[in-house]
């Protein structure tokens, strides 16, 4: 019974479409109609005179009415003419477009990126006007996801992750080092009459986040300052909300350089101690193999090394003197015209 009903409903819907006359037909139509002219249209299609005469006449015999009635050395269209001519005119241009767009978007090459909030809002995003900009043939989708499982491995041409490697649904391989230190906001710099030290602020203003690699007791003993006693501060799960919580001038939070260096450069955080603990290999980026095969991918592989080379030309030392503080930078001062 169902195969059936399919089969009625395909005659029906090729019963109704025998009646449309052939698409070339339409074209010569149009053409003449436009044009006032079969041989200007037989010129403008580049088909011969007699084959446009054809198909206006197989219309015309189609629609049993008259479509041009000759007007000097021209033809005009009739009243039935104009409205058929019209809706044909508004067909094939929208058939036109639908093609012509289905062409560009064969035509460009879509790519999906994967990687944490953290790193596409503090590092990803404030660059990709770069690489779109370079390649405008390339649309691309930022998948913003924390754990690999959740994202469906067929689907996605780059992985950017923050960690030690062992990562068993890609293809892996380390982009950059990382560094970590203490950032806050102007705001909360201010508070303290623009100058910080580390071993004098109390416990409630140290921002803790959740990512073991930063932890304030490990960078605390490696910088040589006694941890404070004291009720502890903020904690937040996901690092770019405990950045978003310093940059509120809510406390210092241990940052990612490269998820920090938008808004250090922009002056929405400064750093608040010159350690640094440098994190190797703490980027990763990687992929399927199949996907790597694809040559917009490899382009933007190889911008995003690139991109990490301009952002990270020196590491920051770890050296820095134990509890030394950080003062805000004097501003410079405007030179009057002469």
């Amino acid at each position: 019974m169902i195969k059936l009903g399919l089969t009625m409903n395909a005659l029906k819907n090729a019963l109704s479409y025998s009646s449309v006359p052939s698409i070339r037909a339409l074209i010569a139509f149009e053409a003449t109609g436009r044009l006032g002219s079969t041989v200007r249209a037989s010129q403008e299609l580049n088909i011969s005179h007699s084959a446009i005469s054809r198909s206006i006449r197989g219309l015309e015999t189609s629609v049993n009415v008259s479509l041009f009635e000759r007007k000097g050395s021209g033809l005009c269209l009739t009243e039935s003419g104009r409205r058929i001519h019209a809706c044909v005119t508004a067909t094939l241009r929208d058939l036109a477009e639908t093609f012509e767009l289905e062409r560009k978007c064969a035509r460009r090459s879509h790519l999906r990126v994967s990687t944490t909030s953290s790193i596409a809002q503090g590092w990803l995003l404030p660059r990709l006007a770069g690489f779109l900009q370079r390649y405008p043939d390339v649309e691309v989708e930022i998948v913003g996801t924390r754990d690999l499982e959740d994202i469906d491995k067929s689907d996605i041409d780059v992985v950017i992750r923050m960690g030690q490697g062992g990562w068993a649904l890609y293809e892996m391989e380390p982009l950059c080092d990382d560094v970590i230190y203490p950032v806050c906001s102007p705001r909360f710099l201010d508070k303290c009459q623009q100058r910080i030290e580390i071993s004098d602020l109390p416990a409630e203003v140290f921002l803790q986040d959740l990512d073991p690699l930063l932890d304030w007791s490990r960078w605390l003993a490696e910088n040589g300052i006694v941890p404070p006693k004291g009720r502890r501060g903020l904690r937040a799960h996901g690092g770019e909300l405990t950045i978003d919580a310093a940059r509120r001038g809510l406390g210092v939070a241990l940052a990612r350089e490269l998820t920090v260096e938008d808004d250090l450069l922009n002056g929405r955080l400064v750093r608040a101690h010159p350690g640094g603990q440098i994190i190797k290999n703490a980027i990763w980026v990687g992929g399927s193999r199949n996907a790597c095969k694809k040559s917009h991918v490899r382009r933007f592989r190889e911008w995003l090394s690139r991109e990490v080379g301009k952002s990270m030309p020196a590491m920051p030392s770890a050296t820095g003197a134990p509890g030394s503080a950080l003062t805000r930078p004097a501003p410079i001062p405007q030179q009057r015209p002469a």
